[in-house]
C-alpha cells in the first residue's frame, strides 16, 4: 500500500498562484514573490525536484538580473551551469536501472527534453563553461519545458485526457533469443565461453527494454513522477515489471509448447 505523498502546497491554488508569479507576471516583484514563497516551502518540506530545480533557476535568473559589476560573469555561468546540470541528472538518473547503464540521451529523449539542453549540461561538466548568453536561453527554455511538464500537467489532472503509454518495442524476441542461447550452453557447457558475449548483450536490451518501460510508465500511470519520497514499491518499476510478466507467460517463453 503507497503512503499519501506530501506536498509542500496547502492547495493547488497556492501552486497555481506561484505558477502566476513566475510565468504570467514579468514583473520584479513576482519573481521575487515566487522565490520567497519556494525557498518557505523548502524549509518546511523536501521540494519535488521540478519546484527545487524551478527555485534554483529563478534564483539565479534573479542574481543575473541585478548584477551591476561584470567581473562576476564568471559566478553568474557556474550557478546557471549548476542548475542546469541538477535539473538534467535530477530527472534522468531515477530512470537509470539494473546493471547496464543508458545514456543520458537517450533518456532524456523519451521525457522530451531537448537534446541540445543535455549537449550543455555534457559541457558545463566536462569540457569549458558554456557562455553566459548559452546558459540564460538554456534557463528560459528549461522554465518553459518546467511548465509544460510539471506545473500545467499537476495544475489540470482533474480535467485532462488520459495519457496513453508509449509504444514499446517487442519484448517476446528478445526474450526467446535469451533463452535459445541458455538451453544450448545447459546442453552443451563447452559453448558457454562462446556465448557469453551474446548472453551479454541480449541481457543488456532487456535490461534496456525495462528502463524504456519505466520511463514509458510516466505517461501511462498520469505523467512524471516528481515524488522523492521514500517507498517500498515504485509504481513505474512494477508498470514495467508487470509488462514483462506479461510477456512471460506467453506460450513459448516460461510456458511449454506441450504438457511434456
Amino acid at each position: 500500500m503507497r503512503l499519501p505523498r506530501r506536498v509542500p502546497w496547502a492547495s493547488l491554488d497556492d501552486l497555481n498562484q506561484v505558477c502566476i508569479w513566475i510565468y504570467y507576471d514579468d514583473s520584479e516583484e513576482s519573481n521575487i514573490l515566487a522565490i520567497q514563497t519556494l525557498s518557505a516551502w523548502k524549509a518546511t518540506t523536501a521540494l519535488p525536484h521540478a519546484l527545487d530545480s524551478t527555485l534554483a533557476l529563478l534564483a539565479v535568473t534573479q542574481q543575473d538580473n541585478s548584477q551591476t559589476n561584470s567581473s562576476s560573469y564568471l559566478s553568474l555561468r557556474q550557478s546557471y551551469a549548476a542548475a542546469l546540470i541538477r535539473l538534467v541528472n535530477g530527472l534522468v538518473d531515477p530512470l537509470q536501472l539494473g546493471v547496464y547503464a543508458r545514456s543520458i540521451a537517450a533518456i532524456a529523449a523519451q521525457l522530451g527534453l531537448p537534446a541540445w539542453l543535455v549537449e550543455l549540461r555534457h559541457a558545463a561538466t566536462h569540457e569549458d563553461l558554456p557562455s553566459l548568453e548559452l546558459l540564460r536561453q538554456a534557463s528560459r527554455e528549461s522554465l518553459t519545458w518546467l511548465l509544460n511538464n510539471y506545473f500545467l500537467p499537476i495544475l489540470n489532472h482533474s480535467t485532462s485526457a488520459e495519457p496513453q503509454p508509449k509504444t514499446l518495442p517487442p519484448l517476446l524476441p528478445l526474450l526467446k533469443r535469451y533463452k535459445t542461447l541458455v538451453k544450448a550452453t545447459l546442453r552443451d557447457a563447452s559453448l558457454r565461453t562462446r556465448y557469453k558475449a551474446n548472453l551479454s548483450t541480449v541481457l543488456k536490451e532487456i535490461e534496456g527494454w525495462i528502463a524504456d518501460a519505466k520511463v514509458a510508465a510516466n505517461i501511462a500511470i498520469g505523467g512524471i513522477d516528481w515524488s522523492e519520497t521514500a517507498e517500498d514499491e515504485d509504481p513505474r518499476e512494477k508498470w514495467a515489471l508487470d509488462r514483462l510478466s506479461d510477456v512471460l507467460l506467453l506460450k513459448s517463453v516460461l510456458v511449454p509448447l506441450s504438457k511434456k
